[in-house]
């Protein structure tokens, strides 16, 4: 797949549609863009993306640094924390782990505002990513949400939340859109990574079709 082509993919938002909004880097260094993947499916999002911008950006005008897994990092991405390692979804296993993920927010929070990124990519895993999102807006840092927390599903009044704590939502379902612009959200659909997966593997696209994860128009 060539550049132009994979920038028409579905389920990989362009890098306009990550970076509009974010203001110019300093000319004498790169644009900084910290990436936070806390579940192995987020990680493969996120490296399909640092993948993805860094064939598109120009040599040595991007350092991206990120929290996820061995995706991220085989993009690119210079891995801070394998937060991936730390998922959890049982309520006990939470709770053990909470001290981790204080110390690893408070870290991440002390990181943005020393290393002050450009822009800050936030993949689904809202328990911690919505905590986070909040820090960075305090330090004035734009934060863009890639894979919208399933509000539609589940606490439905969160979406008001999310809307004070970005700046940008990057959606895979085209009526998750509605749900954000009633809020004000600068909302984008940008198609599900599924239809990508499948197209690598030689699947069968028309799954990913009726499951209303198709192409943007």
């Amino acid at each position: 797949m060539t550049v132009s082509q994979s920038k028409q993919a579905a389920g990989r938002p362009e890098a306009a549609e990550l970076t509009a909004g974010t203001g110019s880097p300093s000319a004498d260094r790169p644009k900084r863009v910290l990436v936070v993947a806390g579940e192995e499916s987020g990680d493969r999002h996120g490296g399909a993306l640092v993948r993805e911008l860094l064939a598109l950006a120009p040599s040595g005008s991007l350092d991206i640094e990120a929290l996820g897994g061995s995706e991220l990092e085989k993009a690119g991405a210079r891995l801070r924390y394998r937060l991936v390692d730390h998922a959890a979804m049982l309520l006990w296993a939470v709770l053990k782990k909470l001290p981790t993920f204080m110390r690893i927010m408070e870290e991440t929070r002390d990181r943005i505002a020393e290393w002050r990124p450009d822009l800050v990519v936030l993949i689904d895993y809202p328990g911690f990513n919505l905590r986070l999102a909040r820090r960075a807006k305090d330090l004035g840092v734009p934060v863009c949400y890639y894979v919208s927390p399933q509000v539609w599903a589940w606490r439905p009044g969160r979406v008001k939340k999310i809307a004070r704590v970005i700046d940008r939502m990057l959606v895979l379902f085209p009526f998750e859109v509605e749900i954000y612009k009633s809020e004000g959200v600068d909302v984008h659909y940008v198609g599900h990574p599924l239809v990508d997966y499948l197209a690598a593997e030689d699947r069968d696209p028309g799954l990913a079709e009726q499951l209303g994860a198709g192409t943007r128009q």
